[in-house]
């Protein structure tokens, strides 16, 4: 189990309620700054990622 740090991810509320989740993030460049960006081709494969993961037994 990965040790708690309840730190400013939304998942921590949860946790500190004692329900697990995951966070995955999504693809990200300059994160936080002005020039955060992300492009099409991928969130397209993240989505697609997304979609496998929910639907693998």
């Amino acid at each position: 189990m990965a040790k708690k740090s309840f730190g400013g991810s939304d998942i921590n509320s949860l946790i500190k309620n004692g329900i697990d989740g995951l966070n995955i993030y999504g693809p990200m460049h300059n994160i936080h700054t002005n020039e955060e960006y992300t492009t099409v081709q991928e969130i397209v494969s993240f989505t697609e990622l997304i979609k496998t993961l929910m639907t693998q037994p």
